[in-house]
């Protein structure tokens, strides 16, 4: 698809002047190999001692990136599309348009559009004055990346990216209260163990 070549060309550019500028700088090499999902701007010994340390998820984008670029963007941007126009419409776009920007920027792997499809449809939400609802939010998300990419069918980030938003969205029975953060973390561990030992 257009977004994900574009991804790809300018990653492509951004490899080479990320590891140009991270050379000598392992802090800077680390932000932009977490922020961009760019693990080239790391030396290779560091590359290496964080796949033992089983920690090469840092250096990749996830959903969970795109979600923190949401989050940090939304109310700004949705605050400057109502002063600019007034229109809702208008300040769903404004928060749309630099997380669609950022997710093909990155590369456009499954779990960061998952997210952004996710997104979108929160956004959606807004605009026809209506919650979104996590789990059927998820399972369109799914539809709609497998329609685009039915490869990802395959794809393990595919896989554990829907294994970790259903155990997080999973809902809550009458008079259970909302886990905590150790015991989500707990849930998401468990919820992609097999999926992880099936791919890995």
């Amino acid at each position: 698809s257009a977004m994900r070549a574009w991804g790809l060309w300018v990653r492509a550019g951004l490899r080479g002047k990320g590891e140009a500028s991270a050379r000598g700088e392992p802090a800077r090499g680390f932000v932009l190999a977490a922020v961009l999902g760019l693990p080239a701007a790391l030396p290779p010994g560091e590359r290496s001692e964080l796949r033992r340390a089983g920690l090469g998820h840092l250096v990749a984008v996830s959903g969970m990136n795109v979600a923190v670029a949401a989050l940090l963007l939304r109310a700004p941007l949705l605050r400057l599309g109502l002063l600019l126009g007034g229109s809702t419409a208008l300040a769903c776009a404004l928060t749309w348009l630099p997380v669609a920007a950022y997710v093909g920027l990155t590369g456009a792997a499954a779990p960061a559009v998952r997210a952004a499809v996710m997104f979108t449809l929160v956004q959606v939400g807004v605009l026809v004055g209506r919650p979104a609802h996590g789990m059927t939010s998820l399972a369109l998300a799914a539809a709609v990346l497998l329609a685009w990419w039915p490869a990802w069918a395959r794809d393990p980030g595919f896989h554990l990216s829907l294994a970790a938003m259903a155990a997080l969205l999973r809902p809550v029975g009458p008079g259970e209260s909302q886990p905590g953060l150790i015991a989500q973390s707990w849930q998401v561990t468990w919820a992609t163990a097999p999926i992880g030992v099936w791919h890995f």
